[in-house]
């Protein structure tokens, strides 16, 4: 799909209803083995293509599971790591990963049916508070 959208690897990836992130995982993979194939695998470029991954969501439990995705298919990149290493390649990569949920369907049922804010408010789930 990526390739017939005349996607490089090197753009940005917006996906606006991206569940549990199966599209944004398949743009990181396929940037993972180019880099891979370069030998170019460091920390600032899985950073850089980290940060170009792009998705929202309404469901902010949906945006979690995304995340969780992403950091799987790190795994292989941090095969033969210590603890620490590991733990700090995750601070520093996983942060820049832009995903956003927000208001859920019943939320928003109830924000029309004027229960407003008690209804809900919108979340920003940000890598850094759902799993660091």
């Amino acid at each position: 799909m990526l390739e017939s959208a005349g996607w490089k690897g090197s753009d940005d990836v917006l996906d606006p209803a991206c569940g549990t992130g199966t599209f944004l995982v398949e743009a990181l993979v396929q940037r993972l083995d180019q880099l891979s194939a370069a030998g170019a695998i460091t920390v600032s470029n899985v950073r850089d293509v980290v940060s170009r991954l792009h998705g929202l969501d309404i469901s902010p439990f949906s945006i979690a599971l995304a995340q969780i995705q992403v950091f799987w298919h790190l795994i292989d990149v941090l095969r033969g790591k210590t603890i620490d290493e590991t733990r700090d390649f995750a601070r520093s990569i996983l942060p820049a990963l832009p995903l956003y949920g927000g208001w859920s369907s019943l939320d928003a049922m109830g924000a029309t049916f004027g229960q407003g804010e008690a209804a809900g408010k919108a979340a920003q789930i940000a890598m850094q508070s759902s799993l660091l």
